[in-house]
């Protein structure tokens, strides 16, 4: 890895929180409809119910998920420059991403 900003440590374990919000919406999403095949097919209720509940899940352990990433930041003393106020854009693109894929690829 090529130098950066920040610490390794800061970096790694932001990305890895991102990869598994994005991960956890994609996979709860397609999880969500296979679990419930027999619900589907018998109970007339919109479908987007049970995606947005993985979707509401992911995002619940992504915040979670945030106290850690806090304290390394607190811990190490790097302050986040102004670009990091895009970030909620970002998360909200890759939040949509998986609903997206979901949408296109998944079984109704």
């Amino acid at each position: 890895m090529g130098e950066t900003a920040m610490p390794y440590v800061i970096h790694a374990l932001w990305s890895v929180s991102v990869w598994h919000l994005f991960s956890g919406c994609l996979i709860g999403c397609t999880n969500s409809l296979v679990n419930a095949g027999s619900l589907v097919t018998k109970i007339n209720f919109p479908k987007e119910a049970l995606v947005f509940s993985a979707i509401g899940q992911a995002v619940l352990y992504f915040i979670i998920r945030l106290l850690p990433v806090t304290i390394v930041f607190i811990w190490y003393g790097f302050i986040p420059s102004w670009h990091s106020l895009l970030i909620p854009f970002i998360l909200i693109s890759i939040i949509l991403y998986g609903f997206r894929r979901w949408l296109y690829h998944g079984d109704y």
